[in-house]
């Protein structure tokens, strides 16, 4: 099995998979690659039904691996979290990988830090797009930079191992948004917060079927409205100015998406968080206000997933149709 050794901070990168055999072993050669650093690859195969097993064996005694049944993303992730030994720890989904040298960088940054957000660039159809660093000027910033949409993917994200552990690892219960999940709830429960210049992670997007976080149904809709409702009750004891305004906001948000998948009851609960929070009218672009006061917001949102495939697909792409302004992806 792969063991730490050497001297300096240790990292371990925990790479959760799922039917990602087209995939996988870029995404471990790359940290494979990352010579400088004091590393630890671990694998959880989340009962694929692939080739993708096959494809982390073919690595040997460098890399750790476990499997079981499919118990989702988040579960795969704490059982990661539990193997693995580093001082820090990162969360490489399999299709994403990031660049030579990245994590000697990162933790070398984070020596006061219990999250060190990183430089990152989005690949799509084979092309890149370099979005940079987060600009936050400190965790109450970056924490409304998240809730706006504004995020940095987990290629790009370095944990310190023992603040996750004692904030309880990801959620299970997040189905869909986990990232922001676990960001937005480290950051409210005071991680120290620091941002690296250099090194990169790819984001890769495409279309997979099965991945349960792009998911639509009731049950993933409610999933995502429920975590942030327990967020916004952990958020009420900070004094952080424009955080109401922000969970408001996404709290709009998660109401376009419930009402764009046809789930219309959390989408009417959504909603009247957001109006609870003090958000009047419909915040956006001029036309999504324009079609809303005429469509209605349920029709709207509808109306936006047919002319607009990428509502359906991803979060994150929903933001960006109805504040064009954000910076996710």
């Amino acid at each position: 099995m792969t063991s730490i050794t050497g001297s300096g901070p240790s990292t371990s990168v925990v790479i959760p998979c799922y039917n990602a055999g087209d995939f996988i072993a870029r995404s471990i050669r790359s940290v494979l690659d990352q010579h400088s650093a004091n590393i630890e690859v671990v694998v959880i195969d989340d009962g694929s039904t692939d080739n993708s097993l096959d494809v982390v064996k073919s690595f040997g005694d460098r890399v750790r691996w476990a499997t079981g049944p499919n118990c989702g993303a988040c579960a795969a992730r704490n059982r990661g979290l539990e193997l693995s030994s580093g001082d820090f720890i990162m969360f490489l989904d399999a299709d994403d990988y990031i660049e030579p040298e990245s994590l000697s960088e990162w933790a070398a940054r984070g020596s006061d830090a219990d999250l060190v957000l990183c430089p990152f660039a989005i690949e799509k159809g084979g092309k890149r797009t370099f979005l940079g660093r987060a600009q936050g000027r400190d965790a109450g910033s970056i924490l409304c930079d998240w809730l706006k949409g504004l995020f940095t993917p987990s290629c790009s994200v370095l944990w310190r191992r023992s603040f996750l552990c004692g904030i309880d690892g990801w959620n299970p219960k997040a189905l869909r948004n986990q990232d922001a999940e676990v960001t937005i709830r480290a950051l409210l429960k005071g991680a120290r917060v620091t941002v690296a210049s250099s090194g990169l992670g790819v984001y890769v997007q495409h279309d997979r079927p099965g991945r349960v976080s792009k998911g639509t149904s009731l049950e993933v809709v409610s999933s995502w409205l429920s975590c942030f409702e327990e967020l916004w009750t952990l958020a009420q004891a900070q004094s952080i100015e424009g955080l109401r305004q922000c969970f408001a906001t996404q709290f709009y948000l998660i109401a376009c998406y419930a009402f764009a998948s046809g789930v219309d009851e959390v989408g009417q609960r959504a909603l009247r968080r957001a109006r609870d929070l003090g958000l009047n009218g419909h915040p956006g672009s001029f036309s999504h206000r324009i079609l809303v006061r005429i469509l209605g917001l349920k029709n709207k949102s509808r109306f936006a997933r047919v002319v607009r495939s990428p509502l359906s697909a991803n979060a994150m792409a929903a933001w960006r149709y109805v504040f064009p302004t954000g910076r996710g992806a």
